[in-house]
């Protein structure tokens, strides 16, 4: 997450890649140098330079569980002043305000620019802002000229049932913040989805029972829970969560009452698990990991022998949302080497064609369990459908669209049998962008 703010001495100042702290470079050009210095388990991001063009305040990411604080630093030190803690990043506006925001609500905090000095308590300006805890995102921005803008929660989505031909025959729990994405039990008989709370800017992992129509909590952690990947015999849950680091990989098996396991150790890249799968040569996980150079990539984890992670395509572009075939013989995933996404397939194992799916962009690959079709959303919204026509070679058909989905994140899910489908539908309207003039005018405690 990189984030820079340039002062009117002619410098930058930005935050790198998770390690370095805060880098400053001449607005001119030249090798970036400490700023600050990186603090142990922490994380620095969102620096904003204050009116004198010289300190600038900035925001410390602590591990999930512990709050973030926002620091004060200068080009003369890299030794920072602790101002106040803040999980949300943090904006100052003149006259003499900090904006954050606090369990959803965006406050107004008491500021001496030239004290640098905090003060008072407090004051609302707005409440039920989107925000995200564990990497300090909130979304409202202030002016030098007295503008406040902003954006709400958007509401509550739902995930719905459709038949082949878009017609809606049911819906499964109630209207929440489903996050994505959500992934059905190899049975069909549960679902396990990641919930929002905007509250906290936090998810965590729930299971649905689809044939006693209940609910049950699968995490409580702090921090955020998220891509819940089910075993092949349904017993565990494959997920990341940010523990102590950008989101990384583990299990945790169905009816624990624990935290799970890491299954790997984590990397600066926020990573995301897309399928599990067992073959005859054992069990396998497909998720996402990356570089700068590499952009996004897709690994290989096997879970015997050393579990040593493998590449299984790394280039230049990006590639993610991967799913293996039934029958484990070969991967269709998400890739923008063409200057657009699309789908392709290519063998898991050994040599083979890669094969482009999609004819006109595509995202969310997803197999029929009889691995006789292939699923995904048109760059339109059409939920498109591809015969498959051979496996050894593999052969699909021409893509032919099913319904328009209007699925939210391009998320769904398919049934067991390939005659339904479970989409993640928005809950309605975007929340509007709210635009206050003369935001001081109006505060109140």
């Amino acid at each position: 997450m990189s984030y820079g703010t340039w002062s009117s001495e002619g410098v930058i100042v930005f935050s790198g890649i998770v390690g370095t702290g805060l880098l400053r470079v001449s607005a001119n050009g030249g090798e970036p140098a400490p700023a600050v210095t990186s603090s142990l388990h922490k994380t620095e991001a969102w620096p904003q330079f204050l009116p004198d063009g010289h300190h600038f305040i900035y925001l410390t990411l602590a591990p999930p569980g512990s709050p973030h604080e926002l620091l004060l630093g200068s080009l003369d030190s890299t030794e920072p002043i602790r101002l106040m803690q803040s999980n949300s990043r943090v904006v100052y506006a003149a006259p003499g305000y900090l904006f954050f925001v606090r369990e959803g609500t965006l406050r107004a905090q008491p500021f001496d620019a030239a004290t640098r000095k905090v003060s008072g308590e407090a004051a609302v300006v707005a409440e039920n802002l989107l925000y995200f805890q564990p990497v300090g995102f909130a979304d409202f921005s202030v002016s030098d000229t007295g503008v406040l803008s902003y954006q709400g929660v958007t509401s509550a989505s739902t995930l719905v049932w459709h038949t082949r031909d878009g017609s809606e025959v049911g819906s499964v729990g109630p209207a929440a913040e489903y996050t994505w994405p959500f992934r059905l039990s190899p049975d069909g008989e549960r679902l396990a989805v990641a919930l929002g709370d905007h509250r906290t800017g936090t998810t965590d992992l729930w299971l649905f029972d689809l044939r006693r129509d209940t609910q049950s909590r699968f995490t409580s952690d702090p921090g955020v829970e998220w891509t819940p990947v089910w075993s092949p015999d349904s017993r565990q849950i494959a997920f990341v969560a940010d523990r102590n680091a950008p989101p990384f990989l583990h299990v945790k098996r169905v009816g624990d009452t624990g935290s799970g396991e890491a299954l790997i150790k984590p990397t600066w890249w926020p990573q995301m698990v897309w399928d599990w799968v067992g073959t005859s040569a054992g069990q396998f996980i497909i998720y996402d990991d990356g570089t700068p150079a590499t952009n996004n990539d897709l690994m290989v984890l096997p879970l015997s022998g050393d579990r040593t992670p493998r590449p299984f395509l790394r280039t230049a572009f990006s590639e993610t949302g991967a799913r293996f075939s039934p029958d484990g013989k070969s991967v269709a995933y998400v890739s923008d080497d063409g200057g657009r996404t699309q789908i392709y397939v290519r063998p898991f194992e050994g040599s083979g064609e890669t094969q482009q799916i999609s004819t006109t962009g595509g995202t969310s690959p997803r197999w029929n369990r009889d691995g006789q079709e292939l699923f995904y959303v048109a760059a339109d919204d059409r939920l498109m459908a591809v015969a498959i026509k051979g496996t050894s070679p593999f052969a699909a058909g021409t893509p032919r669209a099913l319904f328009t989905a209007n699925a939210q994140q391009n998320e769904y899910e398919v049934s067991p049998d390939g005659q339904r489908f479970l989409v993640h539908k928005r809950g309605g309207p975007v929340a509007p962008i709210t635009v206050v003039v003369n935001w001081a005018a109006g505060l109140r405690r």
